[in-house]
């Protein structure tokens, strides 16, 4: 090679790694950052929900931690000083209160939180929490067990004490799941603390087990394991949906609790968290939750097929904030009585 070929290729040489300089220098397309979720949501909803929020936020990686409510409880309360989540999606709002008094929450109000029912929403100006749906408890039945034992299906919840019930019903455990707490809160405000046990302690005598998850009653029913149970009610419409033998009640004066989000203070990701949180109250999010719940924190939205149209006016005017001021001293006494059928 001669001397002048030699200087070509060594300037040729400069100006590749010049611009290799200049293209690690310049603008990069941005990259992904991934967003932690915590959820009490059920899996299908869970399966359903996050790949639509995966497509309207293409610049994020969505992670999610699905746990029973008691169980999302006790980990967000262990990591308070250390947090890992960056939202919390779908967690009852007694929840929700626990994390707010403890200073665990970031105020902000989502895009569109002007829409959202005033009851649905902390009252602070930015919010602290902001709720999208109400789960609601219902009795539910499998109608070839109920056939064959010759039982009447339950129209209210003093049906449930018949002692022709014995041993016939499941129920979620209130210390691990969000359903079992919201029937035996409802109940206490409804009937009063004292009359409120005597009738749990009555209904005991109809419970075989009580379950960790708040849809694993409605499931195994229809799978025949058990005739009745007490869940909430788009698990029970999913059921009969699918074709499952089994037949829903709810009953008037039931109980209810919401469903709300949050954003995590000390969040390692409060831009993307903020994002869905944006996304979680947005029509393309309440299009989905349209589809399993009659209680909503937007209106303009269908009923499900399965729910009963009237499901708002059949519910008991819940005080969420005793529920959560109460909720140790519940626990603590209901596990006292019942623990011994409490599933592990």
């Amino acid at each position: 090679m001669t001397r002048k070929s030699n200087r070509l290729f060594t300037v040729f040489a400069i100006l590749i790694i010049f611009s290799f300089v200049l293209a690690a220098c310049g603008p990069r397309e941005e990259e992904k950052t991934t967003v932690v979720i915590y959820t009490a949501k059920e899996p299908d909803e869970v399966a359903e929900f996050i790949p639509v929020a995966q497509a309207a936020l293409p610049n994020y990686t969505l992670d999610v931690l699905r746990l029973s409510t008691g169980d999302l409880t006790a980990r967000l309360l262990a990591e308070k000083d250390n947090p890992q989540a960056d939202v919390i999606w779908g967690t009852a709002v007694t929840s929700m209160m626990i994390f707010m008094n403890e200073g665990m929450l970031e105020a902000y109000a989502p895009k569109g939180w002007g829409d959202i029912l005033p009851i649905f929403k902390d009252d602070n100006d930015p919010p602290y929490w902001v709720g999208v749906d109400g789960y609601v408890n219902a009795v539910i039945c499998n109608t070839f067990l109920m056939d064959e034992k010759g039982l009447s299906m339950p129209q209210t919840w003093e049906d449930l004490l018949d002692p022709a019930f014995e041993g016939s019903f499941l129920m979620p455990n209130p210390a691990s799941s969000g359903t079992g707490f919201m029937f035996v809160s409802s109940i206490l405000q409804g009937m009063g603390e004292d009359a409120g046990f005597d009738y749990l302690r009555n209904l005991d005598r109809s419970m075989a087990m009580y379950t960790k998850s708040g849809s694993a009653p409605a499931r195994m029913a229809a799978a025949g394991e058990f005739p009745c149970a007490i869940s909430f009610a788009f698990v029970g419409a999913g059921l009969i949906a699918d074709g499952a033998p089994v037949e829903m009640v709810v009953p008037q004066r039931t109980g209810w609790e919401m469903e709300v989000n949050a954003l995590m203070k000390g969040a390692n990701n409060p831009a993307g968290g903020k994002a869905f949180l944006d996304w979680a109250i947005s029509d393309e999010a309440f299009d989905l939750y349209s589809k399993y719940f009659g209680v909503l924190a937007k209106p303009g939205f269908d009923t499900p097929p399965g729910i009963p149209a009237d499901i708002a006016d059949r519910l008991y005017d819940m005080d969420f904030n005793w529920s959560m001021q109460n909720r140790e001293q519940i626990l603590a006494k209901w596990l006292n009585l019942f623990e011994e059928k409490a599933q592990e």
